[in-house]
């Protein structure tokens, strides 16, 4: 039962008046006992009927009084009761009675902590058999009652963005301090930054940068009924975007790697079942001219896979499919040798603590002659004079996904770690 139910159907009136059928009666007990409002308007229809009774009682016992005549005083004098200032004292009173529980005793009374009660109610036989009573009695406990959290079950949005972020430690140390930037709160909402022609000493410049990240209920009338606490907040659906973007980065002096545009985008929804949210690559993620010194490399992006293998779970399960480890085995290096160790033939997933590793990267080539001793290792680019490039990461587990469309790891002579382009996403249900 809502408060507006109850309002509507005059459910305290009917309650005290044992008007209600006894599935109705538990219904509203439960309803006013976490709606303070009703709570508040059944003590008062309470006060109201006691008081109604006891003024027909005392009308009653009028009839058994023995009138008695007075015998007045021949000289009329002033009695106390006659007073003029009397309705004025007792108005008075009253007054400092109000201002009193206003101003100290309801105040105190909302303060103080709650007391935990058992609900008790006292039916009579018939309507006319005594007055009904609800009251509450204080449970037994031995440790004092404290307010506690909101533990409903609610959405918990996250999502977050980054155009570039890193440091260079040597031979200076140069932090990668960039506006450009977004993140959610709980409850999602929108967040976006933009960023112009930004330089970091001599060693990275880029054009432009932006971020944008927003997480919102699907369907706004529901979310409106779940304002007015018709819905459930479970029984929603919610949708997380988030997006970093980053046009004409330099990195380096000698050899310079430079990239014309990095785009990475995620699109997430709420868990259903499994308790899993689909995770899936944007179709607009993109890595275009890349280059070592001039000497192009064409990144091929494996969008689609990422997009129908949208949970951690659906990944688990391709895993055992023979035809899928041929074909997309090396997205997830199922094949790739670790620590000098080669891969079963059936293949395996990289797996650290919950997390599974992949790469959104389907190939890279050159697209003309290649940097002089520069190597290819599927997603990593090593090259001399400046360090290792990595393309495309993406790190999966059970209610995350985060994708790192470039990580550089540079060698001499310079030295740090540098990121772009990097998007993360996940939801989860509070229970």
């Amino acid at each position: 039962m809502t408060h507006q139910e109850a309002v509507n159907t005059l459910a305290a009136e009917r309650y005290l008046l044992d008007e209600m059928s006894d599935e109705d009666r538990l219904t509203f007990e439960e309803h006013y006992f976490d709606c303070e409002t009703c709570a508040d308007n059944l003590r008062v229809a309470t006060a109201m009927l006691e008081g109604a009774r006891a003024g027909f009682a005392g009308r009653s016992a009028m009839g058994n009084v023995v009138p008695i005549t007075a015998t007045r005083s021949a000289t009329p004098h002033a009695t106390w009761y006659r007073s003029l200032a009397l309705p004025w004292a007792a108005a008075a009173a009253l007054a400092l009675v109000a201002g009193y529980e206003t101003l100290w005793v309801v105040p105190s009374l909302r303060q103080a902590s709650p007391l935990a009660l058992v609900p008790v109610t006292l039916r009579p036989a018939s309507r006319a058999a005594g007055r009904v009573s609800v009251c509450g009695v204080a449970a037994l406990n031995l440790y004092p009652v404290t307010p506690t959290m909101d533990l409903r079950r609610r959405f918990i949005f996250r999502g977050n963005a980054a155009a570039i972020g890193g440091r260079i430690v040597r031979p200076h140390d140069l932090m990668i301090d960039t506006s450009a930037a977004s993140s959610l709160t709980v409850v999602g909402g929108r967040s976006h930054a933009k960023a112009g022609d930004t330089r970091f000493g001599d060693f990275i410049s880029f054009g432009a940068a932006s971020t944008s990240a927003e997480g919102v209920f699907d369907d706004v009338k529901q979310q409106i009924e779940l304002t007015h606490h018709r819905v459930a907040e479970g029984s929603l659906t919610t949708s997380t975007r988030v997006n970093a973007d980053l046009t004409q980065l330099s990195v380096g002096n000698k050899p310079r790697l430079t990239v014309k545009h990095l785009h990475a985008a995620l699109a997430s929804k709420s868990p259903a079942g499994s308790g899993e949210p689909p995770i899936a690559i944007g179709s607009e993620t993109v890595i275009d001219g890349a280059a070592i010194d001039g000497h192009g490399l064409v990144v091929e992006l494996a969008v689609p896979l990422f997009q129908k293998y949208d949970t951690r779970s659906k990944l688990l399960a391709a895993a055992d499919d023979p035809q899928f480890v041929r074909d997309s085995g090396d997205c997830l290096f199922m094949k790739s040798a670790v620590g000098g160790t080669p891969a079963p033939p059936t293949g395996r997933l990289l797996h650290a603590c919950g997390t599974t590793y992949a790469t959104l990267v389907k190939s890279i080539k050159w697209s003309g002659d290649p940097y002089p001793g520069a190597t290819i290792d599927h997603h990593v680019v090593t090259v001399p004079n400046f360090g290792q490039i990595f393309f495309g990461e993406l790190l999966i587990t059970d209610l995350s996904r985060r994708l790192t469309l470039l990580r550089l790891e540079l060698g001499s002579p310079d030295g740090g770690t540098v990121a772009a382009a990097e998007v993360e996403s996940n939801g989860t249900w509070s229970s």
